[in-house]
């Protein structure tokens, strides 16, 4: 008797267990597809559309707030060439501090004379800055590939500065900032 008992006890604690799982799995799977069409310059510098589709696995907080898609454009500067075009878009849920991207770079002039357009798409991740750089905040980006992260800080006037893995500006007077603009 006290073994059927001891019997049907684990077998109700697994069937529990197994419904836990079930749920945690939905959770997991509550993801959103997000298409963003960003602005790039051809070669013959006339705007086109370039759609990027960003399906990632960017799971809502249902205690966060709206989804947000900001953009960052400018030009910063090339080793070998006038300079690489940058349209930075970036999409993440209101109050929530990590999110995914889409990167477009136009190096000008970049092969034989002509546009070079790469494009890269990845997740990104809020950092705060510790020490003297206290209250700061920057953007780590982490590309899909793998390849080079990237690292910006976020100015107060609401752009962004690129910002090298020691997470400190160039020792440069050229320009490496990108200035939020519409979508």
């Amino acid at each position: 008797m006290k073994t059927r008992l001891i019997v049907i006890a684990a077998l109700c604690g697994a069937l529990l267990c197994s419904c836990g799982n079930r749920n945690k799995k939905a959770q997991k799977e509550s993801v959103y597809k997000e298409t963003i069409e960003l602005t790039t310059v051809e070669g013959d510098h006339n705007l086109e559309a370039t759609r990027i589709k960003i399906a990632d696995s960017l799971v809502k907080d249902p205690k966060a707030g709206a989804v947000i898609n900001e953009r960052y454009t400018g030009m910063l500067p090339a080793a070998d060439g006038p300079g690489i075009d940058y349209d930075l878009t970036i999409v993440r849920q209101e109050g929530v501090t990590r999110g995914v991207y889409a990167l477009v770079t136009t190096y000008i002039e970049g092969e034989n004379g002509r546009d070079a357009i790469f494009t890269e798409t990845g997740r990104f991740v809020t950092l705060q800055g510790e020490g003297p750089n206290k209250g700061t905040e920057y953007l780590e980006l982490t590309p899909s590939d793998d390849s080079t992260v990237h690292y910006f800080l976020k100015e107060k006037d609401g752009s962004l500065t690129m910002v090298g893995k020691d997470l400190k500006r160039a020792d440069s007077k050229l320009n490496y900032t990108l200035k939020r603009t519409k979508l």
